[in-house]
């Protein structure tokens, strides 16, 4: 079976081996972090393999996620029409501990988990096991991180896109599990009752409850207006300060400003999300059909997966 590879220093590999194409993430000691080398570069592959007609599976070394999924690296599993995960994946949306807000199209995805699963996640950086994903929608099947190898291999040699017989394969791996019983999934109506709750201020009400009711490409559209506001610093460094207090001292002490909610003015909130000329802002296809709008079949690395903030 002919293999072809790109540079093996390369912050993405792409791997083209019969009718199967390969992305790996090869930033092992940055944890695989999301830079702009590492979209500019899938972005390539992935419109290059679109236009091949001998491509008949994009498979992604982060779809089979045995490691850490959090942030930006999330967004490269969730979306997918099939993700496997291991006993060893822990996922997690925690920008807001460094005063960011959940990106990478979380409000839309987060606003399509059960219940209010999606706000309790994004407000406090709650981590989910695997069985927990999958319970929640995040990920399609569990398989043990020693079968991960050999399920890798099965796909290589499969010469299909057809889903099918790719969910066929992996399904012959697979593991049905559910929740354990100390879940917070299995607490859901004390967090549905807690988060659907109106009083948590307009500045959530404006973001995530909005996601509900938004397309994909209007909900990134929105976080990209507000990702460029907050690193502008239109209203206030919070996410600069939150950066140094996680990462930098890694005090755990940030000084938000203002300091309580109640203090957080309604025009601070519409500055945050105010919207660009034409010409700056995000294009987006329209195109939401998929899954969650997504449609390379995912199969990650074993390695962890984590959004640089």
């Amino acid at each position: 079976m002919a293999q072809q590879q790109t540079n093996p220093e390369e912050v993405v590999l792409g791997q083209e081996a019969g009718g199967a194409r390969v992305i790996t993430l090869n930033r092992p000691r940055q944890l695989n972090g999301i830079s702009d080398r590492v979209v500019y570069l899938l972005a390539q592959f992935l419109e290059k393999w679109e236009k091949d007609e001998n491509a008949k599976l994009v498979i992604f070394k982060v779809a089979l996620v045995n490691g850490l999924v959090m942030g930006g690296g999330a967004a490269m599993v969730a979306p997918l029409k099939l993700a496997v995960v291991t006993e060893k994946t822990i996922f997690a949306t925690p920008e807001a501990s460094v005063g960011l807000h959940t990106d990478c199209s979380f409000s839309y995805i987060h606003s399509r988990l059960p219940g209010y699963l999606g706000e309790y996640l994004a407000l406090t950086g709650a981590r989910l096991n695997a069985k927990e994903m999958i319970s929640a929608g995040l990920a399609t099947h569990f398989v043990s991180s020693e079968k991960l190898e050999e399920l890798e291999k099965r796909l290589l040699n499969l010469d299909t896109g057809d889903e099918s017989a790719v969910r066929a394969v992996i399904e012959e791996f697979s593991t049905d599990v559910q929740p354990d019983e100390d879940s917070i999934l299995n607490k859901l109506s004390t967090i549905n009752k807690c988060f659907s709750a109106e009083i948590i201020e307009d500045i959530i009400k404006a973001f995530i409850r909005e996601g509900r009711k938004q397309s994909l490409p209007e909900c990134l559209t929105k976080e990209f207006r507000l990702t460029i506001n907050i690193l502008r610093s239109v209203v206030n460094g919070d996410v600069y300060e939150g950066i140094r207090a996680l990462s930098i001292d890694k005090d755990n002490a940030p000084k938000w400003n203002p300091t309580t909610i109640e203090e957080v003015k309604n025009e601070d909130i519409d500055r945050v999300f105010q919207q660009f000329s034409s010409e700056q802002e995000l294009q987006v296809p329209s195109d939401d059909s998929n899954r969650w709008a997504v449609t390379y079949l995912k199969s990650p690395s074993p390695t962890s997966l984590m959004d640089p903030t």
